[in-house]
This record gives C-alpha cells, sequence and structure tokens, in this order.
C-alpha cells in the first residue's frame, strides 16, 4: 500500500513575483509533502482570502506589502488568521523585529536571505506541530473541567444528571453499542468535513448530543463511547487516517462534551433521527 502523503494548504501573502518563485520551487522539491499554495499580493487580498477561506494550515506573511509595511502588517493579518500560524517572511536581519514579531503572535520569522528548502520544510512543519499540540492542550484542560463539572455536589438539574457518569457501558450495553455506531460514523464525518475545509457536521453533533442526553449519559460515557468509536475505526483504516482521526477526534470529543452539557443545561430536547 503507497503511503499517504499530508497536504497542507498554504497562504503566501508577498507582492514581489521574484520571491514568490523562489517559494514555490523550492516547496516544489519537497517530496515528503504536498502543499496547495494560494496567493495574495497585498494586505487587502490577504484580508479578503482569509474572510472567503479560512481553512488554511500556515500563513507565510512579508511584512512589506504595497498598502501595509512592518508589524501593522503582522498585527492586522494575525486579527484576521485566529489560530493558523504565521510565519514571518522579511528581508531585514533586524533581532528586535524578530523579537517584536514573536510577541505579537508570529510563530517563527525567516530571513529571505538564507532561506532553503530544508529550513522551510522544517519550519512549516514545526509551526503545525505546535499549533495542533496547543490545541489539544487546550482539550484536555476543557475536558477534564466538564469532568470535574459531573461529580461537582450542586443541587442543579445539570450536575445532577453529569453525576450519573460511566453507567451505560455496563448497565446498558445495546444503547452503548448503538451509540458507538452513531458516533463512529459522525467521527468519520467530522474527519472528512476537516479535510475538505468544511463546515463542521453541527445539525447531526447536536441530533447525537440529543441522543446521549436522551439516554442519561455523562461526560465519562461520552468518553467511553470516544474511546470505543475511535479503536473501532483505526482497525481498519490506514496509519495516516488513524492519526488524523486520533486529533480530530479529541475536537470532536471537546465540541460533543459542550452539547451535552447545553443539553442538560438549556433542556434541549431535539430529537434523534437515523
Amino acid at each position: 500500500m503507497d503511503t499517504e502523503i499530508n497536504t497542507y494548504s498554504i497562504l503566501i501573502v508577498e507582492d514581489n513575483s521574484a520571491d514568490i518563485h523562489l517559494i514555490e520551487e523550492m516547496m516544489h522539491q519537497i517530496d515528503s509533502v504536498n502543499y496547495d499554495l494560494n496567493f495574495a499580493s497585498s494586505l487587502d487580498d490577504a484580508k479578503k482570502t482569509l474572510f472567503e477561506q479560512n481553512g488554511f494550515d500556515v500563513i507565510l506573511l512579508d511584512l512589506g506589502l504595497p498598502d501595509s509595511d512592518g508589524l501593522n502588517t503582522l498585527k492586522e493579518i494575525k486579527g484576521k488568521s485566529g489560530l493558523i500560524p504565521i510565519i514571518v517572511l522579511t528581508g531585514e536581519s533586524d533581532e528586535d523585529l524578530a523579537h517584536d514579531c514573536l510577541k505579537e503572535g508570529a510563530h517563527d520569522y525567516l530571513l529571505k536571505s538564507k532561506i532553503d528548502t530544508d529550513s522551510l520544510r522544517r519550519t512549516i512543519s514545526y509551526s503545525i506541530l505546535r499549533t495542533k499540540e496547543s490545541q489539544i492542550s487546550e482539550l484536555e484542560k476543557l475536558i477534564n473541567y466538564y469532568q470535574k463539572l459531573s461529580t461537582e455536589a450542586t443541587p442543579t438539574r445539570t450536575t445532577a444528571k453529569l453525576s450519573e457518569i460511566g453507567v451505560l457501558q455496563d448497565h446498558y450495553p445495546d444503547i452503548f453499542s448503538e451509540l458507538v455506531d452513531n458516533y463512529s460514523e459522525l467521527l468519520n464525518l467530522y474527519l472528512d468535513q476537516a479535510i475538505l475545509k468544511k463546515e463542521k457536521p453541527r445539525n447531526q453533533m447536536e441530533l447525537l448530543a440529543t441522543q446521549l442526553g436522551d439516554s442519561s449519559a455523562g461526560p465519562r460515557d461520552l468518553l467511553d463511547i470516544h474511546a470505543s468509536a475511535l479503536n473501532q475505526l483505526k482497525t481498519d483504516i490506514e496509519t495516516q487516517r488513524a492519526k488524523a482521526l486520533t486529533f480530530e477526534g479529541r475536537l470532536l470529543a471537546l465540541e460533543m462534551m459542550g452539547l451535552l452539557v447545553d443539553y442538560y443545561r438549556l433542556g434541549n430536547c431535539r430529537r434523534f433521527e437515523k
């Protein structure tokens, strides 16, 4: 079986055609990764592109553009790019500027005169990895928060329901099995939508959250279902997709945890439809 190669979507914000050509040549020489290259030649073009297509993995940003210059360029792009890592490209060898860029949220800072294929590949890969690790860390903190919420002894309908943790798998195996199957379908769909840079399957997520709530599932049950669904899927798929499922699955678990809390807190009674 051929090894699946990752494809990363890159937005290159640069107005110098020679520099654009050089970056393209370098990225085409990288065999281990495919890059979907997108271009913007001004700040306005970049902001418009980010508004219309905000699914990029990395932004390569030249600070000197026809309609913006210096740190203002970074600040403007940072304000429109959300969590997308930004790598600043510049012709200026200025340590103070490099420090200021990192302080303003850039993931890295590269001198155009010293960029080569290896350094560009390495910097892009590290930026993507650091971003994913940060998201996973935040995810785990929030999941821990929801688990803590489920065990707090406060006389509210939400915590009373959420305190019923870990009962489905042992006491209602048929319901648990059905939830695992439905969760597996949702997890596959969630991953496919992420790969295609499409909107999350919000309706399906809300419907499954309702099925979980109707079954009196708590955070521990959700995590048990998530783990079972992930293991079920990982046995039948290739390594690369399994890795993607592991990461995207953590993001889905976080969102489903929030929807389940909302189910109990807000009394959301939407019914699950097969």
